[in-house]
């Protein structure tokens, strides 16, 4: 196959697309300092250990040689549901399906001399949790629901230059999901 008809072919399946039903859900909150840029250039920023999860490559830019940074987070989501007069399903809104949520995580990085540096990450990258009430409209499809990830990642990061660093390693992800 072609590239023209590869890049036709998937066009051509979008716009048959009907309807679909997704979710997902990237948590960036996990408590660090780069957390004030709102997302915004935090695969670049290496100014403590949490540049082991985001840009594991940055240890070299670090003022100590080994850092070790534990975080914490509380959110609390406030997520309600609006049907619409074409729904056909008896039920309520399902009220405030949202709730407190803790968070946290726990950052590595450490040089082991001018060329070499390991990182180590344990986090949260993804997690939900809903519970609409009992009379909820969406009751068939799901009134409940709790996700939880637990994200392992581990890198050795080696230092071409004083320009490019790079780095490389396994990442575990576990989730779980309950609905």
């Amino acid at each position: 196959m072609n590239i023209t008809r590869f890049i036709f072919a998937s066009s051509a399946s979008l716009i048959m697309l009907s309807s679909a039903s997704a979710g997902g859900l990237y948590l960036r909150e996990y408590g660090q300092p780069s957390q004030g840029t709102a997302g915004s250039g935090s695969n670049v920023l290496a100014e403590d250990a949490s540049t082991a999860f985001e840009n594991p490559a940055g240890v070299f830019n670090l003022e100590s040689d080994s850092e070790w940074m534990a975080t914490g987070i509380v959110l609390y989501s406030s997520t309600e549901f609006s049907q619409d007069s074409n729904n056909d399903v008896t039920g309520g809104n399902g009220g405030d399906a949202g709730g407190l949520l803790a968070g946290g995580a726990l950052f590595h990085a450490r040089k082991l001399d001018d060329k070499w540096g390991l990182t180590f990450s344990l986090n949260s990258v993804a997690g939900s949790a809903l519970d609409y009430d009992n009379d909820f409209v969406g009751r068939y499809t799901g009134d409940e629901v709790e996700l939880l990830t637990v994200t392992l990642l581990s890198n050795v990061a080696y230092k071409v230059n004083d320009k490019l660093s790079i780095a490389a390693g396994p990442t575990i992800l576990y989730g779980q999901l309950d609905l």
